[in-house]
């Protein structure tokens, strides 16, 4: 099976973590038996110029290859701009096409996303499956715009060859240490999480607690600032990006992993999974598709988003757990990460796009 693949997200080496889902798509697919030809945008551009010379040599070469048919399908990473040359040129397409659904791209306040998605509406009705992350952002999108042939798939889901756990046993020495993983941006929760830390600091001043926040972006030096602005600075260390076999150590390293997105279009969040899959209980915002695989009380505990109140409450909540819960949160937590397999998920994902090309 011959894989035309549609992304303007996919990793570079000064992004590591930008499209690396795509990225593991790719190599889930190839490990199956197919042959994947990439069109893909590496990396974010800097600056207006640099990212529209990026888009004008990707339509082009959309152009080029949607054109050529050499393909037994199309596989789109995106419902925006990714899918735009599909809906431009799609009475010459033959071949099926897959559209993979991940968040801002379907639900969006932002204008530009929210008027490709009505763009692309038509082609995305018309197609053979749409591919979405969880079943709460799958959910949430067909109460909008009722898609056909919809497929739930994890964005690739969790290498545990890569991410597990190296102790049978969990325990916490102090100082408790907590983890963020993710980009520095706008709705992300970095803030909520800084803010949650100086209540503790402020309210708890016996609970002594060091975090690790993992993560470039745009909003990095307003990070930076509250940390200092907030007296964090001894608490709180920054590291700007690492690749993603680095990132276990890290996992490995806390005891507690935090994840307080704000965003509504939160399809999945694989970083929680990954925690997870190393043994680590999560403190999570209750939203989208991460309330797919966080049970209260089970495998980590719930907070509100943006509200870095409820957060610290439920970081105070934790830390005041016994042995015997929190050996069980982290048995829990593997258990999950089970069901993620990227190994399993690339399966059932490749046995559904042959079903297309052969139908």
């Amino acid at each position: 099976m011959k894989i035309l693949l549609l992304s303007n997200m996919y990793p570079s080496n000064a992004h590591v973590f930008y499209g690396v889902f795509v990225r593991n798509f790719c190599k889930n697919m190839e490990e199956q038996g197919a042959i994947v030809d990439k069109v893909v945008i590496r990396g974010r551009g800097k600056g207006w110029l640099t990212k529209l010379a990026k888009y004008i040599y990707y339509y082009f070469r959309c152009f080029v290859k949607i054109s050529s048919g050499q393909y037994d399908l199309i596989y789109v990473h995106s419902a925006s701009h990714a899918l735009l040359p599909v809906t431009l040129l799609w009475p010459i397409i033959t071949k099926p096409v897959v559209v993979n659904i991940h968040g801002s791209d379907a639900v969006s306040n932002g204008a530009l996303d929210s008027t490709l998605f009505k763009i692309n509406r038509h082609t995305l009705l018309r197609c053979r499956l749409v591919v979405f992350p969880s079943f709460a952002f799958m959910e949430k999108v067909l109460q909008t715009v009722n898609l056909p042939f919809p497929f739930v798939s994890p964005s690739g889901g969790i290498d545990r060859s890569l991410f597990h756990p190296t102790s049978n046993t969990y325990h916490i020495k102090p100082p408790m240490k907590i983890g963020y993983i993710s980009r520095i941006d706008e709705g992300k929760g970095w803030d909520t999480f800084i803010e949650a830390l100086s209540i503790i600091k402020e309210y708890n001043a016996n609970l002594d607690i060091r975090a690790v926040i993992v993560g470039a972006g745009s909003q990095v030096s307003s990070m930076l600032e509250l940390i200092n602005d907030l007296g964090l600075k001894d608490k709180i260390q920054h590291i700007n990006q690492l690749p993603q076999n680095r990132l276990p150590d890290i996992y490995r390293s806390i005891n507690v992993f935090v994840f307080p997105s704000k965003r509504e279009s939160e399809s999945l969040g694989l970083v929680g999974l990954e925690a997870m899959s190393c043994g680590i209980p999560i403190i999570a915002s209750r939203i989208g598709g991460i309330t797919d695989y966080l049970t209260e009380g089970q495998n980590g505990f719930f907070a509100k988003p943006g509200d870095p109140d409820d957060l610290a409450q439920s970081i105070i909540k934790f830390s005041a757990l016994g042995i015997s819960q929190l050996e069980l949160l982290s048995k829990n937590a593997v258990e999950t990460a089970k069901k993620y397999d990227s190994k399993e998920n690339a399966v059932k994902l490749y046995r559904e796009l042959e079903k297309l090309c052969r139908a």
